[in-house]
């Protein structure tokens, strides 16, 4: 609820920053960024498989070490997806031959930031990955919500107001707070509240509900 809260203000902001150029760059400048943004759910299904399975079978130590390798490879993914990004450029005035020459610049500036910033959304992608895959569902929505309403919301509709930069620019200065999302989720797992024994849970989840089945069944007992 928050990401399309946040999603619809911004946009409008963004659109608000110029007329018909700066919405129909921006629009396709999130088209061709959508070339390179499958490595998202690409790079959080392969994190949350992988410790999802270690922490199933009560390994923890192992959990750790791939919880480390896997952060680090993210970011090497995330790199490599930046020269993808890069690439794409060459495609825009193919694809959007019939846009004016400021929407093409702009939507151009736009993929090409958005590119810079593969390796830090693909490492919050598997932050979060690695979160979930133990049962910590909390880290992602505690810090998402609070960043987005108390700090980067109030910052974008004061850089509306009281400058006159343009969407491009106002982009990055929101995007440079996912520095912060990354700082925090890095000292949230390092408290190891994901580093769960998913058998033993399921084993006391699977006891208990056996036992309740069993107070039912002897309260029905007496009932008859």
């Amino acid at each position: 609820m928050t990401w399309v809260l946040s999603e619809t203000v911004t946009t409008a902001i963004y659109n608000g920053r110029g007329g018909a150029d700066v919405v129909s760059g921006m629009a396709s400048s999130f088209a061709i960024a959508n070339l390179f943004f499958v490595a998202f759910g690409g790079i959080y299904s392969a994190t949350s498989v992988i410790i999802g399975r270690t922490l199933g079978e009560g390994n923890l130590e192992e959990a750790r070490r791939q919880k480390n390798w896997l952060l680090s490879g993210a970011v090497t993914f995330g790199v490599a997806m930046t020269f993808v990004g890069f690439g794409t450029t060459a495609i825009i005035p193919i694809v959007f031959g019939k846009l004016s020459v400021n929407a093409i610049a702009i939507c151009r500036s736009m993929v090409i930031m958005m590119s810079f910033f593969m390796p830090a959304w693909v490492l919050i992608n598997a932050q979060q990955a690695v979160a979930r895959a133990g049962g910590d569902t909390k880290m992602g929505a505690y810090a998402d919500a609070s960043i987005t309403i108390v700090i980067m919301l109030p910052m974008l509709f004061a850089l509306a107001k009281f400058t006159n930069i343009g969407p491009v620019q106002m982009y990055l200065s929101v995007k440079l707070l996912d520095v912060i999302k990354i700082t925090i989720f890095h000292f949230w797992l390092k408290k190891e509240r994901w580093l769960n024994n998913l058998t033993k849970i399921g084993n006391e989840q699977d006891s208990v509900n056996a036992n309740d089945e069993v107070v039912e069944s002897g309260i029905a007992v007496k009932s008859v």
